[in-house]
């Protein structure tokens, strides 16, 4: 499913867009404020924090969560989570999960609080222009009026696994991994190198069933196989999905996309909307995979109205609407790009015109802007 449809992302001069962030206008509040002394409801700091958490990423994405980490609250958490961690572990263990979370969020931009599931908060990103939703486990606490909220684990909605669960997935396969071709896999798709699908299917067939019947190892090496081959085939898809948990609302996210590369819109469809019952529908980043994806399918109604049910949500996502624009001239459905066009002017109070569609095909752009839908928008 790797074709322009879903991976040719507008890249509009973003002088235009210079206040138009997609986190949505707030009332302002005092940055690094992870801790209160008011009178907000628990809730109420909840989604403060949620906020702030959000506004303080999308400031400097490689550092600022981490004044909602707390060392202590972490490995505590973390020993009754994992009763084998050992006292010796908690620095490596440490270590090793704020690498591996900064190294997540710095990939990230557009950084957007949409609500809270459960013991989450749920934020919405975009990583290397993609659509992306992201919970942060937290535990909030208040003595004597004293509130606090912290991060102690993290997870990507189409992941398997959190972010704590990797340490020990990676410390108890190190040899195997070592001995086997896991790292290239993942090292290629890390550079952006294609590899041959059959080179990749070989290398998974040896791994020891160790590596693929450990979720967070499982979920690395299928979404490194999704970078590295070029229009995966079902064969691959099913091979390595076949180690996978079975489907559950909260893996539906994961599973979704295995039927997204098979082309399977029903199936699709159905653990699309397992997962966004799971996110309490909320309208995140997440809903705008199934935009995209039924615009592939070339079920543009599908996608013109859940399009609307999200950008309705999320009025200041840019991004989305520029990515929605985009996908539409490059399949050129000039009535619905015209209508979008004009709306994204009217939101943003800016005026694009073809020479900030650039890193576009030039070719369909300029279908785009000679159709008599946009000619006729244009003479308003």
């Amino acid at each position: 499913m790797k074709n322009q449809t879903l991976t040719a992302m507008l890249i509009i001069l973003f002088a235009l867009l210079s206040g138009c962030q997609s986190t949505a206008k707030k009332q302002a509040i005092p940055l690094n404020k992870s801790e209160h002394t008011g009178q907000l409801s628990s809730l109420a700091f909840i989604h403060q924090q949620g906020q702030l958490i959000a506004e303080s990423l999308e400031k400097d994405s490689t550092s600022a969560a981490f004044n909602w980490w707390n060392r202590a609250t972490l490995l505590t958490y973390a020993h009754n989570t994992y009763p084998d961690l050992t006292d010796a572990e908690e620095e490596s263990f440490y270590r090793f999960v704020r690498t591996k979370f900064k190294n997540q969020v710095k990939q990230a931009q557009y950084w957007r609080f949409d609500g809270v599931q459960g013991d989450n908060l749920v934020l919405s990103t975009y990583i290397s222009d993609m659509p992306a939703a992201i919970l942060l486990n937290y535990q909030y606490s208040e003595v004597a009026g004293h509130q606090q909220l912290r991060i102690v684990d993290w997870q990507l909605v189409h992941h398997l696994t959190s972010g704590l669960d990797a340490y020990f997935a990676y410390l108890h396969n190190a040899d195997a991994i070592a001995n086997s071709g896991f790292i290239k896999v993942i090292q290629s798709a890390r550079a952006g190198q294609a590899m041959d699908e059959q080179q990749v299917a070989a290398i998974f067939d040896k791994l020891p069933d160790s590596i693929k019947t450990e979720p967070t190892l499982l979920t690395d090496f299928i979404w490194s196989s999704f970078v590295t081959i070029d229009e995966p085939s079902t064969a691959i898809i099913d091979t390595m999905y076949q180690f996978a948990p079975m489907l559950t609302p909260k893996n539906s996210a994961f599973w979704g996309y295995s039927y997204m590369y098979k082309n399977e819109m029903s199936q699709y469809q159905y653990t699309r909307e397992l997962a966004m019952a799971n996110l309490n529908n909320l309208q995140t980043n997440y809903a705008m995979v199934g935009v995209l994806y039924a615009l592939q399918q070339n079920e543009v109604e599908y996608a013109q109205q859940e399009f609307m049910r999200y950008i309705q949500s999320q009025p200041h996502d840019a991004m989305a609407y520029a990515i929605y624009l985009n996908n539409l001239i490059d399949l050129g459905l000039h009535q619905q790009a015209s209508d979008i066009f004009q709306a994204f002017n009217l939101q943003f109070d800016v005026k694009l015109n073809q020479q900030d569609f650039a890193e576009s095909d030039q070719q369909k752009v300029a279908a785009f802007f000679n159709s008599p839908a946009f000619k006729q928008i244009s003479q308003l």
